[in-house]
């Protein structure tokens, strides 16, 4: 079965984010609908869209369905779906969508809504994804206004916090390109990450949260605070565990998330020595280093823990 369920939340925040509530679907832009119009309200992103690489799959029906009964595939594989109120289901991507590539979503034949409506046939649409913006491994300059936030203020000065998660234009959305870390800028901007987030009272910021997109964030990892230059999670464990999280950049909202329990990951020190294959695992002792490490990478994808509500227990990173 590719769809598991363990929570149950309020459908208010997605539709917030702009990821519900459009209107009715038009079955003519599925490929032989059949009946899929009494059954299905809407999908996003809509066929044939051009899309963001970190675009989230969408599907909402008219009535809540039996979740067995659901099967949903994206380009040929059965994915593991999120729900809020068995209505509406969502996949976020890990990893990325490759770029400047056709997607095809399939609601599988069979899903029966408590109506007792049964889709009569499979149902499915194509969206695209852009060209990336940047090779990762490529580092495009800092813009101009990038370097003017960063001095904008001394190392002891702290950064405003980008906390306006409504604004779907916000850096809170963006999919970040790396950093030069022979930047000259890049001492600074690193001191300043680590003020704001002491004084924010955060264990860990990532600097789109700050108003710069870019692949870059901080965090108190095993009692020390540490910089990540450029992370990539490389490798990840099955078995996931639960826990509540807060967000900085969401304040006032703790949801529960599943994560895996232990990564691999790489990264850059600031001083420009690579770390491959670093790995970080979930234990009381050392609070969840796995789990810290990737809330803040989610944020360089463009991704908030309010996108990961209700997501299933073999939820990938």
């Amino acid at each position: 079965m590719s769809l598991r369920l363990n929570a149950t939340v309020l459908v208010a925040a997605l539709t917030l984010l702009g990821c519900g509530g459009a209107d009715e679907t038009d079955p003519s832009v599925y490929d032989d609908p059949g009946n899929a119009d009494l059954l299905i309200e809407s999908t996003l992103p809509e066929a044939d869209a051009l899309v963001a690489r970190n675009q989230k799959v969408t599907i909402t029906f008219h009535h809540p369905v039996i979740v067995d009964t659901l099967v949903v595939e994206l380009a040929g594989q059965a994915v593991e779906l999120a729900t809020l109120d068995d209505r509406e289901f969502r996949f976020v991507p890990f990893p990325l969508h490759d770029p400047d590539t056709a997607y095809q979503v399939l609601i599988a034949k069979g899903v029966e809504d408590v109506t007792g409506q049964i889709l009569d046939r499979d149902v499915s649409w194509t969206f695209d994804t852009e060209t990336a913006a940047v090779e990762q491994d490529s580092a495009p300059p800092l813009t101009e206004a990038e370097i003017g936030l960063i001095l904008s203020g001394d190392g002891d000065t702290v950064m405003d916090l980008v906390t306006d998660f409504t604004n779907l234009d916000s850096t809170l959305y963006d999919i970040s390109p790396p950093i030069d870390v022979t930047s000259e800028h890049l001492p600074l901007f690193v001191d300043r990450m680590m003020t704001s987030v002491v004084h924010h009272g955060g264990i860990g910021l990532a600097a789109p949260q700050v108003g710069i997109n870019r692949r870059l964030f901080v965090a108190r990892v095993d009692g020390t605070w540490q910089t990540y230059v450029n992370p990539a999670v490389t490798s990840w464990n099955a078995a996931v565990d639960q826990m509540v999280e807060g967000c900085l950049s969401v304040p006032g909202d703790q949801v529960n998330v599943a994560r895996p329990t232990w990564i691999d990951v790489s990264y850059t020190r600031p001083d420009g020595s690579p770390i491959v294959g670093e790995h970080h695992e979930n234990t009381s002792a050392t609070v969840f280093p796995a789990r810290l490490w990737l809330h803040e990478f989610d944020h360089l994808n463009g991704i908030l823990l309010i996108d990961r509500m209700g997501n299933p227990p073999t939820a990938a990173p």
